[in-house]
């Protein structure tokens, strides 16, 4: 235990990537969302930070569980609903950005 406590106490993360090649992989808050997934699946992760570039800064985190929430809620009415509701969901070609699939899970 005490070389594990040793390595985490004299080890900058800098450290681990110094021979690693891999570029930053992000998306724009405007891109589509299925843009966005493809990221995810090619790069192999689950989560991706999002860049705002009115902002010019990283404004939030794009995963998996974002894309899962937003396929499974979209078509649920909403629970103050008094009967069945058409959602407000673009329509099946329709592009739906980042932002959009954010703003419905949060």
């Amino acid at each position: 235990m005490g070389d594990v406590v040793r390595f985490l106490k004299q080890t900058k993360i800098e450290d681990l990537f110094k021979d690693d090649k891999t570029e930053l992989v992000f998306a724009k808050t405007t891109d589509p969302a299925l843009q966005t997934l493809h990221q995810l699946l090619k790069a192999k992760v689950l989560s991706i930070p999002l860049y705002d570039e009115k902002k010019k800064q990283y404004t939030a985190f794009f995963d998996i569980i974002d894309v899962l929430h937003f396929v499974t809620s979209v078509r649920r009415p909403p629970p103050s609903a008094p009967g069945p509701a058409e959602p407000n969901v673009p329509r099946r070609k329709e592009l739906v950005s980042v932002s959009f699939v954010f703003r419905c899970c949060c």
